[in-house]
């Protein structure tokens, strides 16, 4: 016979349910946050579709991961994948789609071609993950939360973590590319620029943010 769970250990429960929730929200609005921003101010950056010379908005996948562990990687994901059927709708369907048309149009495409969805998941899947798959290679053994980790990040670190990110990030987006058009003929100079820029916008965004985060602790600890 199974044991059943206590009224307080089902109210810890739902309430631990509801936390994670929250954190994932936040995230999902933090990253959608970032990168319409970073296309705003930085789109002058992109090489190709998907593709910048400097991306800043890279940093975040990493500390989204160190502030809320899964939370942060599902947050980025559905995110993720909420930007790409937005563009995607607006291809299809014009600027004056509205819920309807973004529904209809989306499951429209995933029926007439599958791969699409298969390259949208991947897309996703990388986004969010390769920050959480990074720190695991870099921390093997550590659990699912990185809490602490912020306030202790050196150059070293940083390079790394961002460095193994950034190959995962860079190559599952080419190979989901590659499931839309086999005959990519970029695909090469796209892993490159996309690397290179992931790099860049990674360790310069992670620098700053450890160097807030740490700056912030120290200021609450003198008041």
């Amino acid at each position: 016979m199974e044991p059943r769970l206590t009224d307080r250990e089902n109210t810890t429960s739902r309430s631990g349910i509801l936390q994670d929730s929250a954190r994932s929200g936040l995230c999902f609005a933090i990253w959608i946050t970032a990168s319409l921003t970073h296309e705003w101010f930085l789109g002058f950056l992109h090489y190709r579709d998907g593709v910048d010379l400097l991306y800043l908005p890279h940093s975040l996948r990493i500390a989204l991961v160190l502030a809320f562990g899964l939370s942060g990687v599902l947050g980025v994901c559905l995110a993720t994948a909420t930007l790409i059927l937005f563009a995607m709708t607006l291809d299809f369907a014009g600027s004056d789609a509205n819920l309807q048309s973004f529904i209809m149009t989306a499951t429209q495409v995933f029926i007439d071609k599958p791969s699409t969805l298969a390259s949208l998941i991947l897309q996703a899947l990388a986004s969010g993950c390769c920050g959480w798959l990074a720190l695991r290679i870099l921390v093997p053994g550590r659990q699912a939360s990185y809490a602490g980790m912020m306030m202790n990040l050196d150059l070293r670190t940083i390079l790394s973590v961002v460095t193994i990110a950034s190959v995962i990030n860079s190559g599952v987006h080419v190979g989901a590319w590659l499931l839309l058009d086999a005959d990519l003929g970029d695909a090469s100079a796209r892993f490159s620029v996309m690397l290179t820029g992931d790099v860049l916008g990674g360790v310069l965004g992670l620098v700053l943010i450890a160097l807030s985060t740490r700056l912030f602790a120290r200021e609450g600890k003198m008041t």
